[in-house]
């Protein structure tokens, strides 16, 4: 369904649970015990698929997994809608509809469905965004129904309703085994209140001591790359200062952040001085190209690009080089993988 440049809120979210045992914990919070009773939820598999289009992708990601039914033969489909918009879409239950939509003709194409009947779906809305918001999760309550009399015509379904900065501490507090999840949602939670700062150390500790060095520092790179970024009230100094104040050693993830957000300041220069000199020599650039410049990652591609622009005289030739850089760095991924 096209590209897109990911906000953070959505690469955080994807790189999170996209990972199978933290969707498995989502899972577990987000829906019903009675639901709960009758899932497998050994058997969960995230789906390689998207059903969010190039124009709503701004504001909403979203997440398909799949869950057998105890005694076998049946699976579940649960629908994740994350919106990530500062204010909440009343008519999300619309957006929801569309994409199980999508998802059942989808089964029917692939011949997914089984016993003649499509997959039921449980669709489930993540809310992250500032403002209060009491979501209206009957799709019914949508309709204007003007008697009793056309009610049968109106499509009903009702859906989760998960509001993350209106957690309670008693709710985030039934998290806390769940340390990846539980860690996501104080974040969320307090990411544009002064409290983020102090409860900062203490999730960090609790990281580190569940996941150990290795991996928890990897999550904490992945988390703070994302608190610089999205949160009011935090950044790259603090962070570095609450790594100070804590009682392990961070100096190789203090290190490896530094350098990452520097190169990540260079190469967003890099880019658009390119672009800006493409665009001197050649006229305006179309969107296809301008997204494969964006794509680049490589800060000496960027220069060795730059320079071999200061000398073309052609835009086709331009748009090749584009094309073997990012060539060149689909090979070196392929090879590491």
């Amino acid at each position: 369904m096209g590209t897109h440049k990911k906000s953070p809120h959505e690469a955080l979210f994807l790189r999170i649970f996209r990972d199978r045992e933290n969707a498995r914990d989502l899972i577990e919070t987000v829906l019903p015990g009675p639901v709960l009773e009758h899932l497998n939820l050994d058997s969960i598999r995230v789906e390689d698929t998207t059903y969010v289009d190039e124009g709503l992708a701004r504001h909403f990601s979203d997440l398909v997994l799949t869950v057998d039914v105890k005694g076998g033969g049946v699976r579940v489909d649960v629908y994740c809608l994350f919106e990530h918009k500062s204010s909440p879409e009343r008519f999300v239950g619309l957006q929801l509809l569309r994409y199980m939509a999508l998802r059942w003709t989808d089964c029917l194409e692939d011949k997914t469905a089984t016993g003649g009947k499509l997959p039921t779906i449980i669709p489930v809305v993540i809310y992250q965004g500032g403002k209060k918001w009491r979501a209206i999760d009957s799709f019914r309550e949508l309709v204007d129904v003007p008697s009793q009399e056309f009610r049968e015509y109106a499509p009903d379904f009702r859906f989760e309703f998960f509001d993350i900065p209106g957690m309670n501490k008693e709710k985030l507090e039934e998290s806390k085994d769940r340390i990846v999840l539980h860690f996501y949602l104080a974040i969320l939670r307090s990411l544009q209140s002064p409290e983020l700062k102090d409860i900062l150390p203490g999730l960090i500790q609790g990281l580190f001591e569940a996941l150990g060095a290795k991996t928890g520092m990897e999550l904490i790179g992945v988390f703070f790359r994302y608190i610089v970024r999205a949160s009011r009230f935090i950044g790259e100094e603090d962070v570095m200062d609450i790594m100070d104040n804590t009682r392990w050693d961070y100096e190789e993830i203090k290190g490896t952040l530094a350098e990452k957000w520097l190169n990540e300041g260079k190469l967003e220069k890099a880019k658009k001085v390119l672009i800006v000199l493409a665009q001197d020599k050649f006229g305006t650039l179309s969107q296809d190209l301008t997204e494969d410049i964006e794509k680049i990652e490589s800060l000496e591609e960027l220069d060795n690009l730059f320079k071999k622009t200061l000398r073309c005289d052609s835009l086709e030739r331009f748009r090749g080089w584009v094309q073997r850089v990012l060539q060149k760095s689909d090979r070196i991924e392929a090879d590491e993988g």
